[in-house]
């Protein structure tokens, strides 16, 4: 994640799997666990125009003028990657890209600009 909300940057490796099929967060309060959790989400729905500006870190609500970008990489059969793209295309307008076996997926292009 970069840029997101109140987070200028972070990287998470949930390659390491736990003893259990849980992934904790623990931070302090206002540290950004529910962003990251919120950006997670955004794989999920979209957001529309009207609501980017939310995703805007709010101390830079009126001078913000960088890329926020939320990505995942992830490991898929070929058959799983072919099916994914081709719904993400067609109900969300998100793309996939293919490199080796990850694949890296990048949210509505609308807060990606220069990636349009």
């Amino acid at each position: 994640m970069k840029n997101y909300k109140g987070i200028p940057e972070i990287e998470l490796d949930l390659n390491k799997k736990p003893t259990s099929n849980i992934f904790t967060l623990v931070g302090l309060n206002e540290s950004g666990k529910t962003s990251i959790l919120e950006a997670i989400y955004l794989f999920r729905d979209d957001i529309s125009q009207e609501d980017a500006h939310t995703l805007i870190p709010k101390s830079q609500q009126y001078s913000f003028d960088e890329e926020i970008s939320v990505a995942a990489d992830l490991e898929l059969s070929s058959k799983d990657f072919e099916g994914i793209k081709e719904h993400l295309e067609e109900t969300h307008q998100y793309y996939l890209e293919e490199t080796k076996k990850t694949i890296t997926w990048i949210g509505p292009h609308f807060w990606l600009p220069r990636l349009c």
